[in-house]
């Protein structure tokens, strides 16, 4: 989902449930809290014992989970007092910010600490690679000069 997408949902006045199974692993649960956290304070994250197909699995706990959300549609409750996710705290305290953010073909961000991890890695492999090449050429050269004499 875009940023704009995120902000329309969260200035649009409705609550969100945000159910999610923790075994899912076609759509890992990660992405769903990330999900709820950026929708905060209007999202509720509610973690089931289930897969990716826990609406079928645990049909009674979403049932109650999606009548929670009507009930407390219903009465207008304050964003703040619906989610269970907690309060962003800002400050050196708060969670770790990263100030570069690289958008991957996904659509998700990435912190510039793990792209710059991931470069490294491919160069490392790639002068390894060129080392032991180098290497060979010289083993090649040595033993056609050896076998010459």
């Amino acid at each position: 989902m875009t940023r704009t997408e995120i902000e329309l949902i969260r200035s649009a006045g409705f609550l969100v449930s945000v159910i999610h199974g923790r075994h899912d692993i076609i759509a890992e649960i990660y992405y769903a809290r990330r999900l709820a956290e950026k929708l905060h304070p209007v999202a509720r994250m509610i973690e089931l014992h289930g897969g990716h197909l826990v609406s079928h699995e645990r049909t009674a706990e979403v049932n109650h989970a999606i009548l929670e959300l009507i009930k407390a549609s219903e009465v207008s409750i304050n964003p703040n007092e619906w989610t269970n996710l907690p309060k962003k705290k800002s400050g050196w305290i708060g969670p770790r910010v990263t100030l570069i953010r690289i958008n991957t073909e996904g659509g998700s961000s990435i912190s510039i600490m793990l792209y710059v991890l991931s470069r490294l890695n491919i160069f490392l492999l790639c002068l390894f690679g060129l080392i032991v090449l180098a290497f060979e050429g010289l083993l090649i050269c040595h033993t056609s000069i050896y076998h010459n004499m």
